[in-house]
């Protein structure tokens, strides 16, 4: 390097650099500079820091390109055995791709149509129609069990034929406590292997001769150890069933037509109008005692008012008595459980007969004076 370069080094060098040199010249030892190995320490540690998360798992995958000595087969060392039934299918190392078939017959089970064949014996050799007995007479359920047992409908899980649409070729079953069951034109479905432990339905059709039309009725045996018995199922056609109506707490909304008698073990509550033609109340003597007649009907009668009102919930007109006034001269036809005080209009007319028997004595005493 000559003279020129030497002084234009010199004056491209810091302050620093000179002190550098100066030292290398007066000692023959350079000096280090620690600020700037600090600096270039953090952008070594950068730079590797930065290639590090490159290569880490969470911020790169690897190809089997990207690696070079990837093995030609990568074993398991604990290999894998597969079996059916028991029986070995072979082994699985993971060295490279293999099939194993698992077949109905190698896994001990059914195939398809031999499933299909054994369900097809169960159902098969049901008879499409059936004459139930043939004299239109009627049997017990025994005897339409042993019936049912003559054409085979126990030899089987399940047997289902329909009766002929004759009257005169079918029994009819009279001991159902429900209703008689003419077996014309009726599905019948036996469901077990045994005639004293089974379930039979009897669908019935849209019309019959002595019996349910439009039922479907189901008889139930369990067992000896257990009640037999037949059950009518609802649907829509046979909605109001031997017109009973069985009902344990909860509300009907609507009209309720009833043909034939309703009976009520209880209180029977009707919040609205109720219409019939004729109303019989209980007034056998035999059903009474402490027996006592009115005493001074006409006074009491005076304490009572008749009133002409609407009534709060409907706003309907009607008339009547008010239970508070009754009840102060005659509890005990008043009845108060909390939700209205009720009035036993048959206890106002017992008042009113004895009042006008007292009412005629005074019409007499009259009489008898004027003559």
């Amino acid at each position: 390097m000559n003279f020129k370069e030497s002084l234009q080094q010199l004056r491209n060098l810091t302050d620093e650099e000179v002190e550098v040199l100066a030292e290398k010249a007066t000692t023959g030892k350079e000096l280090v500079s620690y600020e700037g190995m600090d600096a270039f320490t953090s952008t070594l540690m950068g730079f590797y820091n930065g290639e590090l998360k490159k290569k880490s798992n969470n911020g790169h995958t690897h190809t089997k390109a990207n690696i070079t000595d990837f093995p030609s087969s990568l074993k398991n060392p604990s290999a894998i055995t597969l079996q059916a039934n028991g029986t070995s299918l072979g082994t699985y190392d993971g060295s490279s791709a293999k099939t194993f078939n698992f077949t109905a017959g190698n896994v001990g089970a059914y195939t398809k149509q031999e499933t299909d064949n054994k369900l097809t014996q169960k159902l098969e050799k049901s008879p499409v129609e059936t004459k139930f007995g043939g004299s239109q007479v009627g049997i017990t359920t025994n005897q339409f069990l042993d019936l049912l047992a003559s054409y085979g409908a126990f030899n089987k899980t399940y047997w289902c034929s329909r009766g002929t649409w004759k009257y005169d070729n079918n029994n009819y079953i009279n001991d159902t406590s429900i209703e008689n069951i003419h077996l014309s034109g009726c599905v019948v479905e036996v469901f077990g292997s045994n005639k004293d432990s089974c379930t039979i339905r009897v669908t019935t059709p849209t019309t019959s001769y002595s019996g349910g039309e439009n039922n479907e009725f189901i008889y139930v045996n369990n067992g000896h150890n257990y009640p037999d018995y037949w059950r009518k199922a609802w649907n829509s056609k046979n909605f109001n069933p031997d017109s009973k109506l069985n009902v344990s707490g909860g509300t009907i909304s609507g009209a309720l037509t009833v043909t034939g008698n309703v009976v009520s073990n209880g209180t029977a509550t009707v919040k609205g109008l109720l219409t019939a033609n004729d109303v019989y109340l209980t007034s056998d003597r035999r059903a009474k005692t402490n027996l006592e007649v009115i005493n001074k009907p006409l006074e009491k009668i005076k304490k009572i008012n008749g009133y002409l009102f609407d009534w709060i919930s409907t706003k309907e007109k009607s008339s009547g008595v008010i239970a508070q006034e009754v009840e102060k001269i005659l509890p005990s036809i008043v009845y108060d459980k909390g939700d209205g005080k009720k009035v036993n209009y048959n206890g106002i007319i017992a008042l009113l007969v004895e009042a006008n028997k007292e009412l005629l004595k005074r019409v007499e005493v009259l009489e008898s004076k004027v003559r």
